[in-house]
């Protein structure tokens, strides 16, 4: 994660400040939480297509060698500082419900860095940085606003957080994780959660100062495991999508993957993004989330990966911008396949 974040910081935060007193452009981040190698149809794998992720592919630049932790917790604290877990005290494992522990105080975030270059900042989805105390929120440290949840998973349509616990008689705690800032949302019960965080993003999106440089930090839920009692879970209009995956939970799981995440997840976004403002000129970052194994499928939690830990991501830049760094194409795709 750190080789992943000096050259974001070098491409993204010192070139805003040659632009300060120009045009910056939109910045959006996304990060897909546990998604794996062949679950992206540009790495070769049809069997899950993902056509909007592909065009951000094929227009931008792949990294294919950087590596960084494989757990939520420490992936994330790695991204929004640019240093190793082991220094921020967050190397061990994801943090728990209730836990009184997080990203140090003392760290400035990313969004902290950008909210000082002009930015109006914004965060959807999952946390995971901590929140045993106020100034662990979101909102304390460098977002402008935070629609989503604290711990590590929810469930997708109960938004429900559930805990193990060492008590005989009370194996589990249950709790309700979904704020807007740190106020608790009552009344969504039964949305989809990937569809209502895509929403929130449209809206962000659509009705921010554009006088104003965007960026917003979108951890969407999918297609991370929902709660022990219902691990995968999508609308059945999405899995009916994929009769043709014999395996049911693989099948869930595409549902789930790629279905509602149409509108922010690829081109499409960028007419969002520009409406109403000067330039066209965005930023996007897909950043996937660190994967554990050594072969290339899904068991249960598990990501499986031929090799070490490898992390794929992928940058688009400007609009008008020549990479000076190769294009590396899909495996059997050609351009317009993919769009």
């Amino acid at each position: 994660m750190y080789l992943f974040l000096i050259p974001f910081l070098l491409l993204g935060v010192t070139y805003l400040k040659a632009e300060e007193h120009t045009q910056q452009p939109n910045i959006v981040l996304i990060l897909a939480d546990d998604l794996g190698y062949n679950d992206v149809s540009y790495n070769g794998y049809p069997q899950i297509t993902t056509p909007n992720i592909d065009a951000l592919a094929l227009n931008g630049i792949i990294l294919r060698n950087y590596y960084g932790e494989w757990l939520c917790t420490p992936s994330r604290g790695s991204l929004f500082t640019g240093k190793y877990a082991s220094r921020l005290g967050l190397q061990h494992s994801g943090i728990k419900g209730g836990e009184d522990s997080g990203l140090p105080l003392d760290e400035i975030t990313l969004a902290q860095r950008l909210k000082k270059l002009g930015y109006d900042t914004y965060m959807i989805g999952k946390w995971h940085l901590g929140y045993s105390t106020k100034d662990r929120l979101p909102t304390f440290r460098g977002f402008d606003s935070f629609f989503g949840y604290l711990n590590g998973l929810i469930g997708y349509y109960d938004h429900t957080y559930c805990q193990k616990t060492h008590i005989p008689s009370k194996p589990f705690y249950f709790g309700k994780d979904l704020y807007n800032g740190s106020t608790p949302v009552k009344g969504r019960d039964g949305e989809y959660a990937t569809r209502m965080f895509t929403e929130q993003a449209e809206h962000v999106i659509l009705s921010h100062d554009t006088s104003k440089p965007l960026f917003m930090y979108m951890a969407q839920i999918a297609p991370h495991k929902g709660n022990f009692y219902k691990r995968l879970e999508a609308p059945e209009e999405a899995i009916n999508k994929f009769k043709y995956i014999e395996h049911m939970e693989r099948r869930i799981y595409a549902g789930g993957d790629i279905a509602d995440l149409g509108p922010i997840d690829g081109n499409d976004m960028w007419d969002a993004l520009v409406k109403d403002s000067p330039s066209p000129r965005t930023h996007a970052l897909l950043n996937l989330d660190p994967i554990f194994g050594t072969s290339s499928f899904r068991s249960g939690d598990m990501k499986l990966v031929n090799g070490t830990t490898p992390i794929y991501s992928l940058w688009r830049y400007p609009n008008g911008i020549e990479s000076s760094i190769p294009l590396l194409l899909m495996i059997g795709f050609s351009k317009m396949e993919a769009l």
